[in-house]
């Protein structure tokens, strides 16, 4: 097996685990965030709110990650669109909370491209 073909799949199994990573966040600070609203005080209120936005827009972003990882591992196939989506799918690794698994397959993505 190339290392393309490996980065591919390791970058996929990356924006795999970026949207279940997001769906768990979503409802773990979810969950959190309705304690607060439980509660009486209104100072929990306030952070069972700001624990729910925060949910909300951590959800979108891990989701619209997870995606582009998925279509970057796709067009990582294509040995002319190897380099461009390696280095995207690289930059999501990083800036996506360190995702390791995407970071290999990124790696390995640039060493096979021309």
């Amino acid at each position: 097996m190339d290392n393309a073909k490996l980065g591919s799949i390791f970058v996929l199994i990356g924006g795999i685990l970026s949207i279940v990573g997001g769906i768990f966040m979503a409802c773990f600070f979810g969950f959190i965030s309705m304690m607060g609203f439980i509660s009486s005080d209104e100072d929990a209120i306030g952070v069972g709110v700001m624990m729910l936005v925060f949910a909300i827009i951590m959800f979108f972003v891990m989701i619209v990650a997870g995606v582009i990882k998925i279509v970057a591992s796709q067009k990582m196939k294509n040995p002319k669109n190897l380099k461009k989506w390696s280095i995207i799918a690289l930059i999501l690794g990083i800036v996506g909370g360190t995702d390791i698994v995407t970071i290999i397959g990124a790696v390995l993505g640039l060493t096979e491209a021309k």
